[in-house]
């Protein structure tokens, strides 16, 4: 949907690319049925599992009013998947999914439809297909943890396989024997109060408060009464069992990075996550007076101590008020405005220096490009910064395009493009500005350069 409706195709209803909600991206399907006939809605046909035999899964994010489901079929007249009805509402997108498995056919349909007489109007987005028995988080290339395998927007995604920052939805209590008994940490995050105390007075003097970290703390109580009757050797084996099911989930090595885990609390009205780190609890404390039975509390991290939502969402945008701004603007107090006539060419880049000014890099000749403006059309030569009121020149620039920039640690200011001169010193494609004059880097290259990064030991990379 990031262009148009390709590959859908309305049945008993209409359908149309809308602006007005969204939940990834910037559009969304706009399904409208008439209300005639069942199965109202659209679907969209998957072309690429030819000789895939194996199990799928379906999901698409839903909105709106009424009731819906997904139906996916193997072939158009073969064997088919129906997902539960879920009720929708036009405040919160909703997820909805079905796993079914595919032959090998290169027609694989995938319907979101009403399944009686409705009158409607939804929306749907977020429609993935994935080669598992269950569903995933939504993964394309733009998403966290997640890369494109091809062209941008037009091939498949892959979710890198050492991320947390999506995937499989997994319940502790998935096993029947574990059970979670006793939960604390998730009401208001605690505070502390900053005060001063006073040298000869009485009491102290109260300056703010400070959200703190919270603890998160679980009791898992897990048990296997079936074991009563064997030795107590075999009940320990099982329960053991289920405490490394239990830290499969949560231990922090499991993933590159000591990332973070995602909590999902469902038992409010709106869905709540946040973002917790193992601490403490599976070190193991055994009472081998009962074989069957144990309980061990769990301790988590929230360094994070606000609670979010899933609350993506996209407006219309309505002009309030209009401005000729030359390929850059800058958002003041709550308002869009222009910065001292801009440019009068295309800015490629930007960086922010290490005393708060911006800089800007691409393919103008002028900044400050308005007759009105303060140091009018001043020769900038593919650079300049912006002081706070206007743009400055750094230095004479360069003699060709400038594609991008970074600043170091130092404060220096590296730049690559297409130049083999920059403020009257020789230098293909790659120099640094060092506060007052530029610089050459060695040789330089001998083609264009596109891209520059600085690390925080000074290395630069640059291609």
């Amino acid at each position: 949907l990031r262009n148009d409706t390709t590959g859908f195709t309305a049945v008993g209803a209409s359908i149309d690319r809308t602006l007005a909600r969204a939940r990834f991206g910037i559009a969304s399907l706009s399904i409208e049925t008439v209300g005639s006939v069942v199965n109202e809605g659209a679907y969209y046909r998957v072309n690429g599992l030819r000789d895939v035999s194996e199990a799928v899964t379906a999901s698409v994010y839903v909105r709106g009013e009424g009731k819906v489901r997904l139906r996916l079929i193997d072939n158009p007249n073969g064997k088919q998947w129906v997902s539960d009805e879920i009720f929708l509402n036009d405040i919160a997108w909703k997820r909805v999914e079905v796993s079914g498995f595919t032959t090998g056919s290169n027609d694989v349909r995938l319907y979101i439809e009403t399944s009686d007489t409705q009158t409607i109007t939804f929306y749907a987005d977020g429609f993935q297909l994935e080669r598992k028995p269950y569903a995933t988080t939504y993964c394309d290339g733009e998403q966290p943890g997640c890369y494109w395998n091809g062209t941008y927007n037009s091939s498949y995604s892959t979710r890198y396989a050492d991320t947390r920052e999506g995937g499989r939805w997994v319940s502790p209590m998935d096993d029947k024997d574990v059970y979670i008994t006793t939960v604390g940490g998730l009401g208001v995050a605690p505070i502390r109060n900053n005060i001063q105390p006073y040298a000869d007075a009485p009491g102290s003097y109260y300056q703010n408060n400070k959200i703190q970290n919270r603890v998160w703390t679980v009791l898992f109580h897990v048990k296997h009464p079936q074991l009563v009757r064997m030795s107590n050797k075999n009940s320990l084996e099982k329960l053991h069992g289920l405490r490394q099911t239990l830290f499969n989930i949560f231990q922090p090595d499991k993933t590159a990075g000591g990332q973070e885990i995602l909590v999902e609390y469902q038992d409010g009205p709106k869905p709540l996550y946040f973002r917790a780190r193992y601490d403490s609890g599976f070190e193991g404390e055994w009472d081998i007076r009962n074989g069957f039975i144990q309980s061990f509390p769990v301790r988590f991290l929230i360094v994070s101590p606000l609670f979010f939502n899933d609350s993506y969402e996209v407006a219309s945008l309505s002009i309030r008020n209009r401005e000729m701004v030359n390929y850059v603007l800058q958002r003041y107090a709550g308002e869009w405005r222009s910065m001292n006539g801009g440019m009068d060419g295309n800015i490629l880049n930007f960086a922010i220096g290490r005393n708060g000014e911006i800089y800007a890099v691409g393919e103008f000749i002028h900044a400050n490009n308005s007759a009105s403006a303060t140091d009018p059309q001043i020769f900038a030569n593919f650079i300049a910064y912006w002081d706070g009121d206007q743009w400055q020149q750094v230095g004479s620039g360069a003699n060709g395009f400038i594609y991008d920039i970074a600043v170091g640690a130092n404060g220096y200011v590296y730049v690559v493009g297409d130049f083999t001169s920059i403020g009257g010193v020789a230098a293909n494609r790659i120099a640094y500005w060092n506060g007052s004059s530029w610089n050459a880097m060695s040789t330089g290259f001998n083609d264009i350069a596109y891209g520059i990064a600085v690390d925080a030991n000074g290395n630069v990379f640059a291609g």
